[in-house]
């Protein structure tokens, strides 16, 4: 049976400078409103401008919107952007530390990004495309740490991270986002989750062996 958890909204930190180029481009999008989404769950992660910064841009989420490509790139966690050790990140032992720059768990599981995510993460933000994640792990508190540990929560301006079937995580991002299923591209490792998404009208791509820039760049470039 799997457990309610409630979360309240956060204020994350403000965005290291190479974020702030990409969030000069998408304010609409990572403005979001206050007002919590009741429910027994809540994604534990929100990225929200602080109340006295202000951006100015070329290129506007609507305006996006509208351009040939993907309007938002969703990803899932667990043997889709990260290797927990060979487990899923909700199997893990916490707590987690850095040890001689690598990230580990209690019993020494060393938790990092497949080799080519940092590389897929940079050429979406030169190509000013917002990205979003989706995970239905148990241990929504780990996988926020995780993200946080490896420097990589600023990088996502939508975050669904709580167990439920990911319809639920795509229906908050449509309403979130603004963006259609159609106009949505998703990666995840399990068919379970493709055949579910994909049903709504999301381009969902199956990813065998974790990311890599192959995979990527050839749904991309033919979206």
């Amino acid at each position: 049976m799997v457990k309610s958890t409630y979360y309240s909204r956060q204020r994350l930190p403000l965005p290291q400078p190479a974020a702030k180029q990409w969030l000069k481009k998408h304010e609409e999008s990572c403005c979001l409103s206050e007002a919590d989404r009741r429910g027994p769950f809540l994604a534990p992660t929100r990225l929200l401008l602080a109340e006295n910064e202000t951006f100015t841009h070329s290129l506007n989420f609507t305006e996006l919107k509208s351009l040939p490509g993907p309007s938002l790139i969703v990803f899932d966690l667990d043997f889709t952007l990260w290797d927990c050790g060979g487990t899923w990140c909700d199997c893990l032992s916490p707590p987690f530390r850095i040890d001689q720059k690598r990230i580990v768990d209690r019993t020494q599981r060393h938790i990092r990004c497949y080799d080519d995510v940092e590389a897929i993460l940079d050429y979406c933000n030169q190509q000013a495309i917002p990205l979003a994640l989706a995970s239905r792990t148990e241990q929504p508190r780990w996988a926020k740490e995780l993200l946080d540990l490896l420097a990589i929560t600023h990088r996502f301006a939508f975050a669904e991270i709580y167990p439920s079937s990911k319809v639920r995580h795509f229906s908050a991002l449509r309403k979130d986002s603004g963006v259609a299923y159609e106009k949505m591209l998703f990666f995840d490792d399990e068919m379970r989750n493709i055949r579910e998404v994909g049903d709504l009208g999301v381009t969902a791509v199956h990813v065998a062996n974790g990311m890599t820039m192959e995979l990527f760049r050839a749904h991309v470039d033919r979206f």
